[in-house]
């Protein structure tokens, strides 16, 4: 049973301004401050709402609880916008992008941790905070000189630099941590977008993204000081809009196959050691392939279908079989799934629309390997069904209302965590 009680503030300016036709420059700032004070009890026990008295058998050294939890969060954000566009020539067109995010976390609370009934429960306190602040750059070129042909280059970039500082006093004890962080963000897309017919496009993209991750701690147990991930992915988009008789209306399919590889490179360390062998600890391969009909046969009428069929692989060194074992402990994750769903909306008239949405997600890649490891891999089936009406009561205020039902059923939990759920939603919006 927890209470928590947050107070949230936000406030934002822009200006624009157009030096020319072919030059215009606007700028952002935005603040942020949230407060949070959290209090309540977590306990472990046989039956939902149990008493801290009740007894458990298969209460683990793990299992932490804890008892008058009292504890208060504060966070303030600060975000400074810049974005350029320049048109040096008819179809050149030049895009820049800047943006400073600072951002501050203060946190602390009191309560007692609990583990097993036969040990007292521990006076604990703890603190943290965390200063963090990120640059972001982006630059890009667009050009449309060739007929039905555009053309395009992205340059991204994002540099991240703070400290974390951590604090826990429990039974008298003191465990500090402090970490510093560096994040170097990187990405490079090239890509176009082909128009051969009226009813016909054609997009293909590719990009090279690259992260760096340094971090610098000291905190107890070994460490992850250094990670790199490279990511290379192609992607392909068909756009069709076949004609058809009037009388039925339009129609409009989309295609997409991607594809990416992404390589995790990782140097582990031990506190006033040298740090281990930098090492490839994953090499993740995708592919995916999407296709979405739309239908209106009439203006105030529309259906919709959509199928996507995912192949993800990770391969890990951690692969290998401890004798005697014949599987291995850790297995190669494997993260297929597929998934399907309908929807159809209607317009009653120009204020009232209607929607009813079905959708259908299937997982099997759970394999039991209880023998050598604890076994992972998701087999998961999971349906949706929605029904909604929204109302636009007057120009600026629309009212939507909304019923789901959830069907989940879990695999790799045993069946443990399979649910039946019912949601009634409602929201009232403004516009100003």
């Amino acid at each position: 049973r927890e209470t928590d009680k947050i107070d949230l503030f936000s406030g934002h300016a822009t200006t624009e301004t157009r030096f020319s036709d072919s030059f215009w420059l606007t700028t952002a700032y935005s603040y942020t401050t949230l407060g949070s004070d959290l209090t309540g009890t977590r306990i472990y026990g046989p039956t939902y709402n149990s008493a801290y008295s009740d007894p458990i058998a298969t209460l683990g050294i793990r299992d932490h609880g804890f008892l008058n939890l009292a504890g208060s969060a504060q966070i303030e954000q600060y975000v400074v916008n810049l974005n350029a566009m320049w048109v040096p020539m008819k179809n050149l067109t030049v895009l820049s992008a800047f943006r400073y995010t600072a951002e501050n976390k203060q946190s602390d609370a009191v309560y007692l941790d609990t583990t097993l009934r036969a040990i007292p429960p521990i006076p604990t306190a703890v603190n943290s905070s965390e200063n963090v602040n990120t640059f972001a750059e982006t630059l890009e070129v667009r050009y449309a000189g060739v007929a039905n042909w555009l053309f395009y280059l992205v340059g991204d970039w994002e540099e991240e630099s703070g400290d974390i500082q951590e604090n826990e006093v429990a039974a008298g004890e003191a465990l500090p941590g402090n970490k510093n962080l560096d994040l170097l963000w990187q990405k490079y897309t090239v890509g176009f977008n082909w128009y051969p017919l009226e009813r016909l496009n054609l997009s293909a993209q590719y990009f090279y993204k690259n992260l760096r991750y340094d971090n610098a701690s000291t905190a107890d147990g070994q460490q992850l000081q250094n990670q790199e991930w490279d990511t290379n992915d192609v992607n392909v988009r068909l756009t069709w809009r076949p004609k058809i008789p009037a009388k039925l209306g339009t129609l409009a399919l989309v295609t997409r196959y991607d594809y990416s590889t992404v390589s995790v490179y990782g140097q582990w360390g031990i506190p006033d050691e040298p740090p281990f062998q930098s090492l490839r600890t994953a090499l993740i391969t995708n592919q995916s392939i999407t296709e979405s009909i739309t239908w209106n046969p009439l203006a105030r009428l529309y259906f919709q279908g959509d199928f996507s069929y995912v192949l993800s692989k990770t391969n890990t060194p951690a692969d290998y079989n401890f004798t005697p074992n014949t599987i291995p402990t850790v297995l190669d994750f494997t993260s297929d799934y597929w998934t399907a769903g309908g929807a159809v909306g209607f317009a009653l008239d120009p204020k009232t629309d209607l929607s009813v949405e079905y959708s259908y997600y299937r997982a099997n890649n759970y394999v039991n390997n209880a023998v050598a490891g604890l076994p992972f891999g998701e087999g998961a089936t999971e349906n949706t069904v929605s029904a909604s009406i929204s109302r636009q009561i007057a120009k600026n205020i629309r009212l939507k209302l909304q019923y789901r039902y959830f069907k989940y059923t879990d695999e790799t939990s045993g069946g443990h965590n399979n649910y039946e759920a019912h949601s009634l939603y409602s929201s009232l919006q403004f516009r100003f």
